[in-house]
């Protein structure tokens, strides 16, 4: 994609989480690397928490390693990550034009050396005659008035934003910076997938399984390597639906899908008195049990949170709720928290086998509408 356009390509990445924006930027930087005469590619993705001083460094700690790499040719140099910068700054190879840029940083006034590191490559690029291609993950944890964002501008810079859709996409629209939407894998691509995470895992490959899952919880490839590992670790087969949810039930009870969705909900409902009620009245209407103006009347500032952590969307008549199979599956486990670890996982594994099922049939019905008469 950005390695078939001009050099001054620029775009905000817009999908959905978890469906591959990440691994795209680092494709694309790989496909940059292999073209010795084009932009020198950056990738980073920015910390959750780091204060003004330790992102700077850290971010041309990065860009010093990636840089010496690219212009030395040595891929492995990207294969760890960068170290403390002033050893990056000592080590062969790096511009000189880079390590005084380094240095100017470090020297700089407490709470300017944010604002000096966003215009870092764009300076870098000026001095050294080429262009760089800044590929930056997990935008959304900057303010929208962060430096970086106004360094994007330098006309030495070619840039891939990625994030959180709905903080990307208030800030494309306010700045009017073009966008690329992430398409969904399509079914063989996917599989593809889920073949390489289990013949890499040692596990058996069974493409009937996989399409099962695809049709059951959609086809994010990283909840496709989070299951195949913690089958691996649990040295456990893959070989029917039923083993596949089995592992996915213990990863959403008691696993790393499971922590991820709650500190979601965490940031997405800070206050924990209101947490919990919030989360009721969200089961109660996916259930149908509460008229939908109980989760509309939701207090502005809830709606935010919900929004940012892509529990819901905006629309045009208002914020409306936006939850995939997971997210409700997850939900369910909190709504029924009073019950045993065993009793919740024995019931989601259940609404499980039911929804397999009713795929089942529904693909037999399918087959049969779609036969030849006679």
């Amino acid at each position: 994609m950005l390695a078939g356009e001009s050099a001054l390509f620029r775009g905000v990445l817009l999908g959905q989480r978890q469906q591959g924006k990440t691994n795209l930027l680092q494709q694309v930087r790989r496909q940059l690397f292999e073209r010795a005469e084009g932009p020198i590619p950056f990738f980073y993705a920015f910390p959750h928490g780091a204060d003004g001083a330790v992102l700077a460094r850290n971010f041309v700690a990065a860009f010093c390693r990636q840089a010496r790499a690219f212009l030395m040719r040595g891929e492995e140099l990207l294969l760890e990550p960068s170290g403390p910068l002033e050893r990056e700054m000592e080590q062969p190879g790096l511009p000189l034009s880079l390590a005084e840029l380094a240095r100017e940083m470090l020297a700089s006034p407490a709470g300017h050396a944010e604002e000096l590191v966003s215009r870092l490559p764009s300076r870098f690029a000026h001095r050294e005659g080429r262009p760089v291609c800044l590929l930056l993950d997990e935008t959304h944890v900057l303010a929208p008035d962060s430096p970086f964002f106004a360094a994007l501008n330098a006309s030495d810079s070619c840039w891939l934003l990625a994030g959180r859709l709905p903080f990307l996409l208030q800030r494309a629209g306010e700045a009017a910076w073009p966008v690329v939407r992430l398409e969904p894998f399509s079914l063989e691509e996917s599989l593809t997938i889920a073949e390489n995470r289990c013949r890499g895992a040692g596990l058996n490959f069974s493409k009937t399984t996989w399409q099962q899952w695809f049709e059951l919880a959609g086809n994010s490839p990283w909840l496709i390597g989070l299951l195949v590992q913690a089958a691996a670790v649990a040295a456990e087969s893959l070989d029917d639906v039923e083993q596949l949810g089995r592992v996915y039930v213990r990863e959403l009870t008691t696993g790393t899908l499971g922590n991820w969705l709650h500190v979601r909900w965490q940031r997405a409902v800070p206050d924990r008195r209101e947490r919990a009620l919030v989360l009721e009245s969200l089961w109660n209407s996916i259930r149908g049990t509460v008229p939908s103006s109980v989760i509309t009347s939701l207090a502005p500032g809830l709606w935010d949170g919900l929004i940012a952590e892509e529990w819901a969307e905006e629309t045009p008549p208002g914020p409306q709720l936006s939850l995939n199979c997971v997210e409700k599956d997850w939900l369910e486990t909190w709504a029924d928290s009073a019950a045993s670890l065993e009793r919740r996982q024995t019931r989601l594994l259940e609404a499980f086998r039911q929804r397999a099922e009713q795929a089942c049939r529904a693909r037999h019905r399918t087959a049969h509408d779609t036969e030849p008469d006679g």
